[in-house]
């Protein structure tokens, strides 16, 4: 990702637009450009990234890639959970207030939480690159009454489940604990252990 207010050089506006008409850059949003694939450069290139690598690029080059991470739909969908492309991704900012911003590929939402309230993992994918809450932590999440995510009541439900089905129980309970996500844990533990009865 880049920012143009991150070149001091007279002539980075100009170079910007030319690197723009010649296809071997694209406006994700605005002042924030990604390199175009080799393979894909040409005028008005088809290429598009998907919207959460652009949440991760537009976070990190305001915070550095240690400080910001995927979460809630954004995270599910980066672990398997959520098998459509979203219009809307979800990403942490530390010490801001929430905005939303408009992006090529649709909506990034921002949340503000510190990287350190968080469980995170760093996933290396064709979705994105980066930090992202791990497995249990979205999980927990998704089920817990505040945020409120930008994803319909049936599709949050069957991401928990998908979740669920292969979360480290005992490292759910501990983050639980340790994040304040407890009535989160009972709320979806209680389906799974009425199916074990």
């Amino acid at each position: 990702m880049f920012r143009i207010r991150d070149f001091d050089e007279p002539y980075a506006k100009q170079d910007f637009a030319r690197l723009e008409e010649n296809g071997a850059i694209l406006r994700v949003a605005h002042g924030h450009y990604m390199l175009v694939p080799e393979r894909h450069r040409k005028p008005e290139p088809e290429w598009r990234p998907n919207i959460e690598r652009i949440a991760l690029g537009i976070a990190t080059a305001q915070f550095g890639p240690t400080a910001v991470a995927l979460v809630g739909p954004s995270a599910a969908r980066v672990h398997g959970a959520v098998p459509r492309a979203l219009g809307i991704a979800t990403v942490s900012y530390p010490s801001t207030r929430p905005r939303d911003i408009d992006t090529v590929m649709g909506t990034v939402r921002t949340y503000r939480r510190e990287i350190d309230q968080m469980d995170v993992v760093r996933i290396q994918s064709d979705l994105a690159s980066g930090l992202v809450t791990s497995t249990e932590m979205t999980m927990l999440d998704l089920a817990a009454h505040a945020p409120k995510w930008p994803m319909i009541a049936s599709d949050r439900d069957e991401a928990i489940g998908l979740l669920a089905a292969k979360a480290d129980w005992a490292l759910a309970e501990r983050i639980a604990h340790d994040f304040r996500r407890k009535s989160a844990f009972e709320r979806v533990r209680a389906p799974r252990s009425q199916a074990d009865d």
